[in-house]
């Protein structure tokens, strides 16, 4: 999918309920793919062919100078094994940034766009 219609999709979603659309819920929807849940997408780097979502993937934050639209940022226990999974790390929460801002979804707020701020995530990936 092209970076900008996914872009593009990803706004049109702001102001949706989180029980309509979670964090993970906003990145499916935008990018029209069946993924597991975060820690899969996460995890995703390591697949191959259809079932590799994460072309990159960067094992911490992003400085302000790379951030790009359509990025995904993500934030990470690394030492918490999730539920379901045998292995670290626990990759809890996924936004995509534009333009600065990161729209995500939260049960307090739904999708929503909030300004990019460094030390709340923990990864990234494309």
């Amino acid at each position: 999918m092209e970076n900008k219609i996914f872009c593009e999709n990803v706004l049109s979603l702001i102001g949706q309920p989180y029980s309509q659309t979670d964090c993970i819920g906003v990145v499916r929807k935008a990018a029209g793919i069946r993924c597991q849940g975060t820690n899969w997408l996460w995890r995703s780097y390591n697949n191959s062919g259809k079932y590799k979502y994460l072309v990159q993937r960067m094992e911490r934050p992003p400085r302000m100078s790379e951030l790009k639209n359509g990025l995904l940022v993500f934030r990470i226990k690394w030492d918490q094994i999730p539920k379901g999974y045998n292995d670290r790390p626990n990759c809890h929460h996924v936004g995509v940034v534009i333009d600065g801002f990161v729209i995500q979804s939260n049960e307090s707020a739904g999708v929503n766009r909030k300004p990019y701020i460094i030390d709340e995530w923990d990864g990234c990936g494309w």
